[in-house]
């Protein structure tokens, strides 16, 4: 069986927002803010750089990406929301590069909600 190097995906709940606070329509997120995304399969050996796209932006040099302090097995990516967002919800995604170094493998996008 092969297993894939990669395979990026963000948690049920894995969005917080700058203050720390599980993103959600009563707690969204300010544009021009970070967002912590917790997610799996990004990493492993001989993997490539982490990025993520918000609202179908490509976000190259994320703030953080690297394992979460504290939980062994997750990765955490921190992002800035483009101040020109629109308020509402917009879909974010992680990505990793395997085998092949010209593909970036994203997980399934997840709902973060703007302000």
């Amino acid at each position: 069986m092969t297993l894939a190097p990669v395979a990026p995906a963000i948690f049920t709940n894995g969005i917080l927002n700058q203050n720390y606070g599980v993103n959600s329509s009563a707690k969204p997120a300010a544009p021009g803010s970070v967002i912590q995304i917790f997610a799996t399969g990004l990493a492993s050996p001989g993997s490539g750089a982490i990025t993520a796209r918000i609202a179908n932006r490509d976000v190259l040099t994320p703030y953080y990406a690297g394992p979460a302090p504290g939980i062994p097995g997750v990765q955490q990516v921190n992002i800035l929301i483009p101040a020109d967002l629109p308020a509402g919800s917009a879909q974010v995604e992680v990505c990793a590069i395997g085998s092949d170094p010209t593909q970036r493998i994203c997980s399934m996008p997840a709902s973060v909600v703007l302000r």
